[in-house]
């Protein structure tokens, strides 16, 4: 037989699904170390004895995509759900690589997938908000970050976020609101601080939005922003 990386491949061996197996958990093995090239060899032997080997197909995808092999990583993910339709890691990074081309729309399309499949899973709702934002659409995309908060109300971030959409459509006071639950979790949140400021500013409060800009301060005397903001 031949070598595969350590790993004998004789003929008996090249139908056997545990042989599969162990070609997959070395190509893990070499993912982990970030040798991409040597994985992708290993998913491939791996998916040559077993052709339906879904999570191959996945991880062998996420290794394309680490090398900026954009297209053949969209194919990859592809071959993973036409074997399993119901692979929530494969529509995730399906649609994360679809944001990162810029293809928001697709993006929105692998993460509702996604999440008719696991409709709690938080990440998807964010992203999908996020690709609403670029799409400008930021009344759907708060009714995602919203569906996201009713999962998990203690993501700062994702307040955050919200409160940012809502100053995008000049909705300052529900943003205000929206940082200040955002603070409850984190009271020492710069950005938030800084941006609930910012939207204080928006309706003339100038005194309250000092107020905000020297917390910051308090909280980084360096911060820029602030200063500038102030």
């Amino acid at each position: 037989g031949c070598l595969i990386l350590g790993i004998e491949m004789s003929e008996n061996l090249k139908n056997d699904p545990n042989y599969a197996l162990a070609l997959y958990a070395k190509g893990l093995e070499q993912y982990a170390l970030s040798k991409y090239d040597e994985a992708i060899i290993l998913f491939d032997k791996a998916i040559e004895i077993d052709r339906n080997f879904a999570i191959a197909w996945y991880h062998k995808a996420v290794a394309l995509a680490n090398q900026d092999k954009h297209g053949e990583a969209i194919i990859a993910f592809d071959k993973a759900l036409e074997i399993d339709p119901t692979d929530t890691d494969s529509w995730i990074g399906k649609g994360n690589l679809l944001g990162f081309l810029g293809k928001h729309g697709e993006e929105i399309i692998a993460f509702d997938k996604a999440l008719e499949i696991d409709p709690t899973d938080t990440d998807s709702w964010i992203a999908k908000a996020n690709a609403l934002c670029f799409l400008g659409k930021p009344e759907n995309a708060i009714v995602a970050f919203d569906k996201a908060l009713e999962i998990n109300p203690n993501d700062v971030d994702v307040w955050w976020k919200k409160g940012m959409t809502l100053c995008d459509i000049a909705k300052y006071d529900e943003a205000i609101t929206t940082y200040d639950e955002a603070l409850e979790i984190e009271p020492n949140d710069i950005a938030v601080w800084n941006s609930k400021g910012v939207a204080l500013r928006h309706l003339g409060k100038y005194d309250e939005a000092i107020i905000c800009h020297d917390k910051v301060l308090d909280i980084n005397p360096k911060h820029p922003s602030a200063w500038y903001n102030k």
